[in-house]
């Protein structure tokens, strides 16, 4: 039961993130979709993540 309880605590805590993340203005990455059950799933804070790349790795490397 306290187990139960304290995963339950860690999805809350975790939904709420997302949520202020989503709404803070900050770079993300959303995924859209004409499939309402697929539209919206993956969520991505780039703010979070350091350091954020785009593309293949070494891309400047290559020229």
């Amino acid at each position: 039961m306290k187990e139960a309880e304290e995963e339950e605590a860690k999805e809350d805590a975790a939904e709420l993130a997302e949520l202020n993340a989503r709404n803070s203005g900050g770079p993300q990455l959303l995924n859209l979709n004409d499939d309402i059950m697929l539209d919206r799933k993956n969520f991505v804070d780039l703010s979070v993540k350091n350091p954020a790349t785009v593309g293949k790795p070494n891309m400047a490397d290559q020229t």
